[in-house]
């Protein structure tokens, strides 16, 4: 690890030391103290100092479980560890004081996944119940601050201005969050952005309600404040959907409507406030320290100036300045593709890609000449391709995805996001019925990315639908060969995330599987008659139980804390007595005696250790079946030994071991009578010398 790295914790470590010296007067709360810290490691992306915090608090702390649980989730979903985050949140009691915080997390991650509709129905829960924050303090108003603004932002992108406008009144609730000119600023951008997803949608913007917000915005720039900077950004913005509100509609007939076009002055006009302001915004990145970050206010204005400059382009080109035309069209390309590049988790980003394809095809149209792409466009493809591709996906409209998920594959193929552009493919391959497709691309992701949590889902996923379309197939050679595909896909997943809290259950059921296999066949082979297919048949039985094995092994290997790993055990001892492999088998089912707990399982206990006794008794070793047997027969003579005494599987045991005691005792003997004569001899021979 870098020196440098550990800078940030350094820098935690001595604020909250500060602040626990302000406190003297005041008794500190250690919890608090741990938590402020948990959530410093996070807010500065420490991640493995934060993982190691939760540990520590986790043993520390056994009574705040939690609101541990809730910071863990916070993290991992942070993290893009979205199952353990799911598994923490699941751990929180409905009742829990903390499920107004539940519920809010849950309203976030779905917004953060562009479930709007989703987002929607838990923000509305959340709202209901809490109008104002928590508390007075600064953590609790920031938090309820927040989860205003990301409702605001859901409720615009479902195009609901109304309701975006009236959330951001809660905002009044909160002492000293926004001042009467910021709470007139938010509301005049929520109508613009009501205005640009119309036009965005193919819909009528309405105008006058734009030219309103454009005046509302026009009077607050005057005011040299961070308010007044951000009104002329929008100011920007607002003739810019005004002007192509108006050349939209033109461009149908524009050989026709040169003369109207030519009249256009908004893009013009939007470029000049940009331009005016700019050096406003640069002063305001750095008192900030927003220098080269996505956050900073100059990356908003290079955006809308470059889709000034590109729009304007139409209005030179009808005035018939064609060589200025292109130069305009392509200096709106370069902005662009700088915002790529210098900025590429730009929240503009997807926007941009359109802008740039724009921008492109007019180019070509108007001089023959393409745009292309030059700079840190993949990454900007990836996720606009990915973004289409959820919207169908979400209507589980898997065909219209699938050329997207296609796009974000070529542009990705050298990316860390593979795993996650695979998942979406392969979920649409299967959808297609393409299965050989599906089972190809999940073997590349098991190979290139064997970890990744793209790949683990992608095969979950894959598995879930192939067990799905078995259950309901009618073809029982079909059916079987869905099942198969599942099994593998199912092995994948449990490979690549053997800690997923479905992981034991899906492993053991891939070990069932193949166990229910084998024991077809056997009984396959019992029932032939014809000498030739029964040997093939017993062949192919020994082969399946051998096949068994392993995904039983992995099981007592690596979940033999699970209740289903100790059953492995006993399933192990019988695919062991099957391949005729006597000691491992007894040793698998002795084993099984020692751990199983379940009651249920209480005469398959007897079962494996009468088992075990009689491979012993028929082994190299026949005098350790001695010690088997007869406690077998101490247990089964007790009245609390937890076993059905008068159950038949115990008394057939119990019939069972006394008879085979005696012989046990008698193998035990031939065994040693070579020995004990070769002694024998030996010793009459050495006495025969000393006489």
């Amino acid at each position: 690890m870098k020196l440098v790295s550990r800078f940030p914790v350094m820098a935690a470590v001595l604020l909250l030391t500060v602040t626990v010296c302000m406190q003297s007067v005041e008794a500190i709360d250690e919890f608090d103290l741990d938590l402020d810290f948990l959530r410093e490691l996070s807010r500065i992306e420490f991640n493995d100092y934060a993982e190691l915090q939760l540990s520590q608090m986790q043993k520390k702390y056994p009574d705040k479980k939690d609101i541990i649980n809730l910071e863990k989730a916070r993290v991992f979903y942070s993290l893009g560890r979205s199952r353990e985050a799911d598994a923490a949140l699941a751990a929180i009691p409905k009742n829990s004081p903390l499920a107004n915080d539940v519920l809010l997390l849950r309203a976030q991650v779905f917004a953060a996944r562009r479930n709007w509709v989703e987002a929607d129905k838990v923000f509305k829960q959340y709202f209901a119940a809490n109008q104002k924050p928590a508390s007075n303090k600064k953590s609790d108003t920031n938090t309820f601050k927040q989860a205003v603004m990301i409702y605001n932002m859901v409720l615009k992108s479902m195009n609901k201005p109304a309701e975006a406008a009236k959330i951001l009144d809660l905002l009044a609730n909160i002492k000293g969050a926004v001042d009467e000119r910021q709470m007139e600023f938010l509301k005049l951008q929520t109508a613009i952005d009501a205005e640009e997803t119309k036009l965005l949608s193919g819909g009528t913007v309405n105008t006058t309600a734009l030219n309103a917000a454009l005046k509302g915005m026009e009077n607050l720039q005057f005011v040299r404040d961070g308010v007044g900077a951000s009104a002329s950004v929008q100011v920007a913005r607002a003739n810019i959907l005004l002007g192509r509100s108006k050349l939209l509609p033109l461009l149908k007939a524009e050989e026709k409507n040169k003369a109207a076009i030519a009249k256009l002055t908004e893009f013009a006009n939007a470029v000049r406030t940009i331009d005016m302001i700019y050096a406003r915004l640069e002063e305001l990145e750095k008192s900030l320290g927003l220098t080269n970050t996505v956050k900073s206010p100059v990356v908003e204005a290079i955006f809308y100036k470059a889709i000034a400059f590109a729009s304007h382009a139409a209005v030179t080109y009808a005035k018939g300045d064609t060589e200025k035309a292109r130069t305009q069209v392509r200096g709106a390309a370069v902005y662009l593709e700088r915002l790529l590049q210098e900025y590429p988790d730009s929240p503009f980003q997807n926007k941009i890609l359109t802008e740039h394809e724009a921008c492109s095809k007019f180019s070509e149209a108007k001089f023959g000449e393409k745009i292309e792409l030059r700079q840190g466009g993949s990454a900007a493809i990836i996720s606009s391709s990915l973004e289409k591709a959820d919207a169908f996906l979400q209507k589980k409209n898997y065909k219209e995805a699938y050329p997207f998920c296609l796009t974000a594959l070529r542009a990705g193929r050298l990316s860390n996001k593979l795993p996650d552009i695979g998942l979406r493919l392969i979920m649409c391959l299967a959808e297609m019925d393409d299965l050989n497709g599906a089972d190809a691309l999940l073997d590349y992701l098991s190979t290139m990315f064997p970890q990744a949590e793209g790949t683990a889902d992608a095969a979950l996923r894959l598995g879930a639908m192939l067990v799905t379309r078995a259950r309901d197939e009618k073809n029982p050679a079909r059916k079987q060969e869905l099942n198969e595909r599942a099994m593998l896909a199912f092995d994948k997943f449990v490979t690549a995330a053997p800690s997923h809290p479905r992981a034991p259950d899906i492993a053991f059921t891939i070990a069932e599987s193949m166990y229910q296999t084998a024991s077809n066949l056997a009984m396959d082979t019992n029932k032939e008659t014809n000498e030739a297919k029964k040997l093939k048949l017993q062949q192919q039985t020994l082969e399946a139980f051998r096949d068994a094995v392993p995904k039983y092994q992995r099981m007592v290997d690596t979940f033999s804390v699970f209740d289903k790993g100790i059953r492995s055990l006993y399933k192990l001892g019988w695919c062991y007595d099957t391949l005729d492999e006597k000691e491992k088998a007894a040793e698998m089912f002795l084993s099984y005696y020692d751990n199983e707990t379940d009651r249920k399982y209480a005469n398959d206990r007897l079962q494996a250790k009468f088992r075990a006794a009689y491979l012993l008794l028929y082994g190299e070793h026949p005098n350790d079946a001695i010690a088997q047997f007869e406690e077998l027969l101490s247990v089964l003579s007790k009245k609390d030994s937890g076993f059905d005494l008068n159950g038949s599987t115990a008394l057939q045991i119990k019939e069972d071991s006394a008879s085979l005691l005696p012989w046990a005792f008698n193998l035990t003997a031939e065994k040693l009578r070579p020995a004990l004569s070769i002694f024998q001899r030996r010793q009459s021979t050495l006495q025969e010398r000393i006489d």
